[in-house]
């Protein structure tokens, strides 16, 4: 059952639960068209953080080239739908 306060169902709940954390606002305030920057106040640092946070909570690569200040969570939510490219890391873990 779907609560008002719950965030909206779909493949961008993860990420919305992330950033929820990550700026320390309640998940019903964070709006998909708020950029990462001037409205959730994430500065360089803060990005990659976030990057870093994705990668490890939710098992996906954004390369920082891909976004900034100016990206908005609409922008960033199909990034994270991508599947995860392997890593010569990884590859080298895979049994034959």
């Amino acid at each position: 059952m779907f609560c008002p306060t719950d965030p909206p169902p779909g493949d961008d709940a993860p990420l919305m639960r992330l950033l929820s954390r990550r700026v320390q606002r309640p998940v019903e305030q964070i709006r998909p068209s708020m950029h990462l920057a001037a409205d959730l106040g994430l500065d360089s640092l803060g990005r990659v953080e976030l990057l870093a946070a994705l990668e490890t909570e939710l098992d996906v690569f954004v390369d920082e080239s891909q976004i900034s200040g100016d990206t908005t969570l609409d922008q960033l939510a199909p990034l994270i739908t991508q599947p995860r490219e392997p890593t010569q890391e990884s590859m080298t873990r895979m049994p034959p």
